[in-house]
């Protein structure tokens, strides 16, 4: 009998349009049910594991040509694609934290499998005690991946139709802002010509088994017209996911989408994780009350917002899934929590949602969702075993047009949060 599993995927962080939307949802429901089909995995050794539920989950992403990774990419300044991708994973017995990351790599169709063999080869032994690497680039990366049977394709072979139309018309726009101060800003353009080319952000997805442990990854093609050579927080250790576990069984993964040079100078994904993980562990009385997840993810990101904003940043852009898988006992399965109906939050925080299913009492764990952002839309899909069809929705800010706030004290981000409960 298979261990019960969880899986949760992001579309990104940053503007979705309504043009687009049913496509994006379909994407990440794919994502889920492919993550989640037994039908060719085998319960033995990694491939039924938190970290191939992951790299599954992504792939179809990558190959889903209206999200941001793999094809379908932003182009570089020069035409090109160049991705990023990483994942973490740890043992819920051993505790053991494995990590693999790749950056700007081209010619391979889905940069999260490459990701998976540098973090398999950093769990095999070396004779020699050689170190194994934690991140590779470039054409090291590529030689590296498909020498382990990672598939190479061309280049070119990446660059979707939409990509390539979207690339010329922000590279003219660039050429001409050259010489006219008031071409609009690439990351604020938004009306109905744009919105079939809405750009998308970072993509992933993290995943949690019942008596295994947790995992996150991420997988980018980067910002359009980025310079080749760029590395983004989807292939830096600690900025855009992070998992881990403690003694006594309790788990976080969370993966990060946003602008990769603030999330990276944050180490966002590693201090979300970190805190959060604290947190749970207080709310089982085993510390002293350091907060809530919701405080946790407002403070965070607020911290962020603020940090951006002393650094020049316009609009500053981050969103984060946040998986916590938590040891429970039966009887507490039919209890009511306290449902998370949690009221727009005195610190700005504003559209905040929750769902809470009570279940009977099948699973010695309970796992919850939280999805936190700044930009104007997030887009999750989630699912599990227990589950007959994955679920998939664009969460909007109430007011997308007002994503920095003032008051009398001076700017404000406006933060979206909610919860839902997935296995009670």
């Amino acid at each position: 009998m298979f261990p019960h599993a969880f899986i949760v995927v992001h579309g990104g962080a940053g503007v979705h349009g309504t043009k687009s939307e049913k496509e994006v949802k379909q994407a990440l429901k794919n994502a889920c049910t492919k993550a989640l089909t037994l039908s060719d995995l085998t319960y033995s050794g990694s491939r039924y594991s938190p970290r191939s539920l992951v790299e599954r989950s992504i792939r179809v992403l990558e190959d889903d040509e209206h999200l941001n990774a793999g094809y379908g990419s932003n182009l570089t300044i020069e035409g090109t694609v160049e991705c990023d991708a990483a994942i973490m994973d740890v043992d819920l017995h051993s505790g053991r934290v494995s990590f693999g990351s790749v950056g700007a790599l081209a010619g391979i169709k889905n940069p999260i499998s490459a990701a998976c063999t540098v973090l398999d080869q950093s769990t095999i032994p070396n004779k020699l005690g050689l170190i194994p690497p934690l991140t590779l680039v470039s054409n090291g990366a590529h030689l590296f991946a498909t020498f382990r049977g990672v598939l190479g394709v061309p280049p070119e072979s990446l660059i979707s139709p939409a990509a390539r139309v979207n690339w010329q018309k922000w590279k003219t726009r660039l050429e001409n802002s050259y010489t006219d101060a008031s071409s609009p800003k690439i990351q604020h353009q938004q009306d109905d010509k744009d919105e079939e080319m809405s750009m998308q952000d970072t993509v992933g997805a993290i995943a949690c088994l019942e008596g295994q442990g947790v995992a996150a990854g991420v997988s980018s093609g980067g910002l359009l017209l980025k310079c080749p050579g760029r590395i983004g927080e989807a292939a830096t250790y600690g900025a855009g996911c992070w998992a881990t576990t403690s003694k006594d069984g309790q788990s976080v993964a969370c993966s990060v989408s946003g602008t990769g040079e603030h999330i990276t100078k944050m180490d966002l994904a590693r201090r979300i994780g970190e805190v959060l993980s604290a947190v749970s562990l207080s709310e089982q009385g085993l510390k002293e009350n350091s907060g809530d997840p919701h405080s946790v993810l407002e403070g965070l990101l607020s911290e962020f917002w603020q940090t951006c904003k002393k650094d020049g940043e316009d609009s500053p852009s981050a969103g984060v899934i946040v998986l916590t898988m938590m040891p429970i006992e039966c009887g507490d399965a039919n209890s009511t929590e306290d449902n998370d109906n949690i009221a727009d939050h005195p610190h700005n925080v504003t559209g905040v949602q929750s769902q809470e299913k009570k279940r009977q009492c099948a699973s010695p764990v309970r796992v919850r969702l939280w999805c936190a952002f700044t930009t104007a839309s997030m887009a999750v899909g989630y699912a599990s075993t227990r589950s007959s069809k994955p679920k998939a929705t664009i969460f909007r800010q109430p007011n997308p047009q007002r994503v920095d706030q003032q008051d009398g004290r001076g700017d404000k981000p406006q933060i979206y949060i909610t919860s839902i409960s997935l296995s009670l």
